[in-house]
């Protein structure tokens, strides 16, 4: 999605290629792209003592609105400032090697997401597949079972969109934010294993080996390339046709139920997840436009899903799920039906 200039993201990556490393393990970067939202990213090293360690910053991902753009610090790791006018981002880190880049790129992609709505591509935290084109959109809070969903849809053979973020742009269309991975649980990972013993998940597991004794299995997250493993697309543009928002229940009594909403519980429910409170005014207003405008336009489901039923509680909410999805496709679900 990022028309990113990889020349000028390369500048400063030999003092720390731990983040150069992090970076391209995590978003797909064309040195050709010029996206609808372009950036040029500096880097510049500084002393850690210039670092804030402000409780403020400890727990917060949202970036401060400034008027000359975006302002964010990472908890005494970093330093971004993003100037819209010339769509560059300065990076400040300090010459230590022990900087986590796991959570520095974070604040970088989150930081340039929200960047993004400034110039009309409206971000949304969603995972999403596609077919033909439409794009279906999981949308949930952390640990809703969105990934797992996302993996099993693609597993039936829907293309990847992403696992994160997606971007809605001005004619209603649905960018991918760059992402081309996964992140799951290992335990997730472990069943699609068992549900799909002929694909190569047993090689995502060896490349990610059991964690050190302090984490549990739980915690222990994997990075899977969808379209590698399950031979999909990884679809970039697509028009949005059914929001479905999971849910993990464990005092069901059945193994999983899926429900219709109205667009107004939609509209309720994506409302709740918004990630508009630190917007602006201006951008505040087209946000919850644009979640309208998604709203009259979509299908909209609950699934519920019983973490107890286990294997095959999911593979009957994610076939009930595929039965939607081929219904909202209309006249485009015979490629599906046939596959």
């Amino acid at each position: 999605m990022f028309g990113m200039r990889v020349g000028d993201w390369k500048v400063g990556f030999e003092r720390w290629p731990g983040a150069w490393s992090e970076l391209t393990r995590r978003v797909y970067l064309d040195p050709d792209c010029e996206g609808p939202f372009n950036v040029i990213v500096r880097w510049k090293s500084c002393n850690k003592r210039q670092l804030s360690f402000s409780e403020r910053f400890r727990n917060r991902w949202e970036p401060d609105f400034m008027p000359t753009g975006l302002y964010r610090e990472v908890y005494g790791m970093a330093r971004l400032t993003y100037q819209s006018e010339c769509g560059l981002l300065l990076v400040e880190l300090p010459d230590e090697r022990t900087v986590d880049f796991e959570v520095i790129i974070d604040a970088i992609l989150q930081l340039l997401w929200f960047a993004a709505a400034e110039t009309g591509l409206v971000p949304f935290h969603t995972a999403g597949v596609s077919f033909d084109q439409h794009s279906v959109l999981l949308l949930g809070g952390s640990g809703s079972g969105k990934s797992t969903l996302c993996l099993m849809l693609t597993e039936m053979g829907l293309d990847f969109v992403c696992d994160d973020v997606v971007l809605l742009d001005s004619v209603r269309m649905v960018c991918g934010a760059g992402e081309y991975r996964i992140s799951c649980r290992r335990r997730t990972a472990e069943m699609m294993n068992d549900l799909f013993p002929d694909r190569d998940w047993q090689r995502v597991l060896q490349e990610y080996p059991e964690s050190d004794a302090s984490r549990t299995m739980a915690q222990s997250k994997v990075l899977v390339d969808p379209c590698d493993i399950s031979g999909t697309r990884w679809e970039k543009m697509s028009f949005p046709t059914l929001l479905v928002f999971p849910t993990l229940c464990e005092s069901m009594s059945c193994d999983y139920l899926m429900e219709q909403l109205s667009s107004r519980e939609a509209l309720r429910r994506l409302c709740q997840l918004s990630i508009a409170s630190p917007f602006q005014s201006s951008l505040k207003k087209a946000y919850f436009k644009s979640i309208t405008g998604l709203v009259k336009r979509c299908r909209a489901v609950s699934l519920a899903t019983n973490p107890d039923a286990g294997v095959q509680g999911l593979q009957a909410a994610a076939a009930s799920l595929m039965t939607t999805i081929i219904e909202c496709s209309g006249e485009n679900s015979t490629a599906l039906v046939n596959a």
